[in-house]
């Protein structure tokens, strides 16, 4: 008998400080978004992800089709997580385009999104659509049931 383990976690800071001095007085302040979730198995029964490098245009079906670490084929009902790391040198415009999984979101050099939603996939919803000038490369994790 096999004994399936998934764990998933995402953790994001983000915070910035702001200062100004017066006349008077000098003020400042910082703040702050903390998010952490750990995923179980309930939501996450299924993780794929792929270092991925396309000219122009690329579109990933996360429906059907993908082959994940341990060799296995993949297709996801239900999109719980993506993120997505720029690691190229040009803008990547990330989603819309045809049977889009998400609106576009334009992703800069060395920048990275992440979802956490709850996405049912369907025939007019399913791809991952990326789009650039010249050549783009990205990395992904995507986990979904």
């Amino acid at each position: 008998m096999a004994v399936i383990t998934k764990n998933s976690t995402i953790s994001v800071t983000a915070r910035f400080t702001d200062s100004e001095a017066k006349d008077l007085a000098t003020g400042s302040f910082t703040p702050a978004i903390n998010y952490s979730r750990d995923l179980t198995l309930v939501e996450i029964t299924k993780g794929f992800s792929d270092s991925r490098s396309f000219t122009t245009s690329d579109a990933l079906d996360v429906s059907t089709g993908l082959t994940g670490g341990l060799n296995n084929s993949i297709g996801f009902a239900t999109v719980k997580k993506i993120v997505i790391h720029n690691t190229g040198t040009v803008q990547l415009t990330i989603g819309g385009g045809s049977n889009p999984l998400f609106a576009a979101i334009v992703v800069p050099v060395n920048g990275i999104i992440a979802l956490v939603t709850s996405i049912t996939t369907s025939g007019s919803v399913k791809n991952i659509n990326s789009s650039c000038t010249g050549t783009g490369s990205y990395d992904l994790i995507i986990e979904g049931v």
